[in-house]
């Protein structure tokens, strides 16, 4: 949504062909089949994890309980080993000690009042419409003085409502831009 998103389009992209039959999500959806969007998800995450080096530490942003069981999977089968921040675990100590690679990160637990620089890579399962819960997430992952950049994965399939609402987060973050440009020149 910012600069440091320079891997958004790798997953819009990567989401169009991966599904069972090697049919597109809107090919699926003009012929009228359901499409498990979990699934799609699932096989976007792994590619994601796939193209890290094994250990790189990774933080994966959920919104529900649901989706960090799925998070947790999907590392599994990766061979990766995963914690968890959220209301019923508390790892985070045990993520920045090193004891796993990938944290999955309920977003409402993960915004305020932690650090967790120790990533390089944050990837977004799930948005919520509050630019300002997105900011803070992010404001957790980049810190003053940090020698590494963030990048930012965000799994956003076409023809879903987390396009919608990636879509509506850039169109609150232009807004909140063209108020700051304009802001002090009616003076």
């Amino acid at each position: 949504i910012d600069q440091q998103d320079d891997l958004v389009s790798l997953a819009m992209l990567q989401a169009q062909a991966r599904l069972p039959g090697s049919a597109s999500i809107r090919a699926n959806l003009q012929a009228g089949r359901d499409i498990e969007i979990d699934q799609a998800k699932r096989a976007l995450l792994a590619e994601t994890l796939e193209e890290l080096e094994p250990r790189e530490p990774v933080v994966v942003i959920a919104r529900f309980h649901h989706d960090l069981d799925t998070i947790h999977a999907v590392a599994k089968k990766m061979s990766r080993t995963s914690l968890e921040l959220s209301g019923r675990r508390k790892e985070l100590d045990a993520w920045q000690d090193g004891d796993a690679d990938v944290l999955a990160v309920q977003e409402d637990a993960g915004g305020l009042g932690v650090s967790m620089v120790r990533a390089h890579f944050a990837i977004w399962w799930s948005l919520s419409f509050s630019l300002g819960a997105y900011d803070q997430m992010c404001a957790r992952l980049v810190r003053p003085g940090q020698e590494c950049p963030v990048r930012f994965v965000h799994l956003v399939l076409e023809n879903t409502v987390d396009e919608k609402i990636y879509a509506a987060l850039q169109a609150r973050r232009d807004v909140v831009a063209a108020v700051l440009e304009g802001y002090g020149k009616e003076s």
